[in-house]
């Protein structure tokens, strides 16, 4: 998993799970629940109900964003198909 920030022109990693260094091996295939929080800038992923990645200060500092995801997987394994679903994206900083 990789978290990244890109504002002006510029990438900030703030998470990558130590790779590549650590995790070369990849995750095992399956269902992941990811839940994104966003508020007052600061920013939660959590997986499986998991804590993944909390900054501890705020890291967003823009009015709109895109959400980009990806999954990639070793060139040499078979093609496969990738859904996700039930992406939904709130405002959090509305009254």
């Amino acid at each position: 998993m990789v978290v990244g920030v890109k504002q002006g022109g510029h990438e900030r990693t703030l998470e990558n799970e130590g790779w590549p260094v650590r995790g070369r091996e990849g995750r095992r295939i399956g269902v992941q629940h990811l839940v994104i929080v966003c508020r007052r800038g600061a920013l939660q992923v959590w997986e499986n109900e998991t804590l993944m990645y909390e900054s501890k200060e705020r890291v967003i500092g823009f009015d709109s964003a895109y959400l980009y995801l990806q999954m990639s997987s070793h060139s040499n394994y078979p093609a496969r198909t990738v859904y996700f679903d039930n992406v939904r994206v709130e405002d959090l900083n509305s009254p």
